[in-house]
């Protein structure tokens, strides 16, 4: 179900990391429209610079959500947190063989003349919806 909700997100428009995040905000009492200004910045690799991939981005944010503290001083909690996200980064790497998104695509959208590739070899149809797709059920799947 997650991962049918976010590929049709990504399909619709949203990025990768807006697509993932946002299949799991309401669960978490995030409305859509914060949830979308939150997670735009992180497609593309952070902002189109092909680090981490916007997938893996969104997903942390929904950890964050599910397991993060509210409240500053609770160490135990960040640091559960952070194992979380480094095992979910760990399964993510497994799946997809690699974290940064330009590793990942082997472009740079960053680059103008790479983003123009990406479209003439329909990389965000052909690749991304699936590794969104794929993000959202190990997600879900992890979160149970």
């Amino acid at each position: 179900m997650k991962g049918k909700t976010a590929e049709d997100k990504f399909k619709n428009g949203h990025n990768c990391s807006q697509a993932v995040f946002c299949s799991f905000c309401e669960e978490f009492g995030c409305d859509e429209k914060t949830a979308l200004s939150i997670a735009t910045g992180f497609g593309g690799g952070f902002g189109r610079q092909g680090l981490i991939c916007g997938c893996l981005s969104g997903a942390a944010m929904v950890i964050g959500m599910k397991f993060g503290s509210e409240s500053k001083g609770n160490p135990e909690v960040r640091n559960r947190t952070y194992d979380r996200i480094k095992e979910f980064s760990e399964i993510f790497e497994q799946k997809f063989g690699e974290i940064n998104c330009a590793d990942i695509i082997k472009l740079r959208l960053d680059k103008p003349e790479d983003r123009q590739t990406a479209d003439d070899k329909n990389i965000f149809a052909l690749k991304c919806s699936a590794i969104v797709r794929e993000t959202a059920v190990m997600l879900s799947d992890f979160l149970d």
